[in-house]
């Protein structure tokens, strides 16, 4: 794998290119919106055009397994905001497919 990419990043070579690498690279990752456009709907819209490209991605799982390793990640990942995915690990969720451990369903409640 190319030396630009983390050890551990997915591979997204299985199924062709992965749809965002085809996409407008701005709705995974938005700066600030244009001036005189409100900020909230701005991201909301970009946010939307994201999560559509990952909810038909075949690669989707394994980048939000990649997203969840990393609590400074930053963007749509796998379909999910970084605000999403604080919330899953604030239920006790670190891997995908792995119900939380006791002592994290009892730190949630």
């Amino acid at each position: 794998m190319n030396n630009l990419f983390p050890e551990d990043y997915p591979d997204f070579n299985e199924f062709g290119p992965a749809p965002c690498s085809e996409s407008f690279p701005d709705a995974f990752f938005t700066e600030e919106p244009p001036e005189g456009m409100l900020k909230k709907h701005f991201l909301y819209a970009y946010e939307r055009e994201a999560k559509s490209i990952c909810a038909a991605c075949p690669y989707a799982r394994r980048c939000l397994e990649f997203a969840m390793k990393d609590p400074d990640k930053q963007g749509i990942w796998g379909g999910t905001t970084e605000r999403q995915r604080a919330a899953l690990r604030r239920k006790g969720i670190t891997e995908l497919g792995k119900a939380p451990s006791k002592a994290a369903q009892t730190a949630v409640k």
